[in-house]
């Protein structure tokens, strides 16, 4: 969801993605990045100070193994100034490996969950 200040923030603009994984190429939406390994989608997070935003964070990878039927729980925060101002994002993504969409298949508290939030003073 995104809330956009023309709404005082108040009404959420909703954007649901669906994104087949290509076997060959796999699927990068930055900061992530998933690829298909044999029976499994290997998923991984790295912080990257244009991705996610202020302050710096540990170096390295955050790497979660999803079987079929599982999902994870991706979510972070960060801070940018590009031209004076200051704006603040926090980012979910719901990654589930499936065969088919399911209604209802992200309402459960997930069994995984990679969370990078951090202190936006």
């Amino acid at each position: 969801m995104i809330f956009p200040e023309h709404t005082h923030f108040r009404e959420p603009t909703i954007r649901h993605t669906v994104e087949p994984l290509d076997t060959e190429k796999g699927l990068r939406i930055t900061p992530l990045r998933l690829q298909l390994q044999d029976e499994t989608v290997i998923l991984q997070y790295m912080y990257s100070a244009s991705a996610v935003g202020a302050p710096r964070r540990y170096e390295g990878r955050r790497e979660v193994v999803l079987q079929r039927e599982e999902w994870v729980r991706v979510m972070f925060n960060g801070r940018f100034s590009w031209e004076g101002d200051w704006s603040y994002r926090k980012q979910v993504f719901n990654i589930g490996w499936t065969a088919e969409v399911k209604r209802n298949l992200f309402l459960a508290e997930p069994k995984r969950l990679i969370s990078d939030m951090a202190d936006l003073w």
